[in-house]
Order: C-alpha cells, then sequence, then structure tokens
C-alpha cells in the first residue's frame, strides 16, 4: 500500500519540477530575443561606443544627456519625441 502512495507523489513532484523548469527556461528564452536585451554583439557594442566618442560625444554629451545646441540621444525626453517614430525617421533628421 505504501507503494502506492510514493507512485502518486512522486509523479505529481515530477511534473511540479518539469513545469518550474519550463517555466524558467521560458522567461530565459524570452529575455535573450527582447530587442532590450541586445541587438547587437558585444564587440557591435564596443566599435558603436568607440565611434559616438569620437563622432557624437563632443555635442551629444558622454552620457548621451545633449545641451542646448544638441538634443539628447536617451532618456525620456527622448523616448517621448521618438518612441512613435520610425529607426529611418530618425536617422533622416
Amino acid at each position: 500500500m505504501s507503494s502506492k502512495i510514493l507512485i502518486p507523489f512522486s509523479a505529481t513532484a515530477a511534473a511540479c519540477a518539469f513545469f518550474v523548469v519550463l517555466s524558467v527556461c521560458h522567461v530565459d528564452a524570452a529575455e535573450t530575443t527582447s530587442v532590450w536585451q541586445g541587438v547587437y554583439t558585444k564587440d557591435q557594442a564596443a566599435r558603436g561606443k568607440t565611434r559616438y566618442f569620437t563622432a557624437c560625444a563632443a555635442c551629444h554629451g558622454g552620457l548621451l544627456q545633449g545641451d542646448s545646441d544638441s538634443p539628447e540621444l536617451a532618456g525620456p525626453a527622448f523616448m517621448k519625441r521618438w518612441g512613435d517614430q520610425s529607426i529611418a525617421t530618425l536617422f533622416a533628421f
């Protein structure tokens, strides 16, 4: 009789463990496919950073904050202005 009790418990425990692992894997997969989690490789990002500091930071600032003559390139004001625009519109500006 005790073996009958252990079998359903073991199946239930295995099923619970399976769903926990499945949910963790699902979260990891969703995070790796988000555009906010990394569209570029680390090498591409490093090249972009170098190019930004060479060509853009003098006007737009080291923290993308902009100044009175150059607009910010990050933050709430940037997102308010460009959030509903295409990347092509941004680059054409």
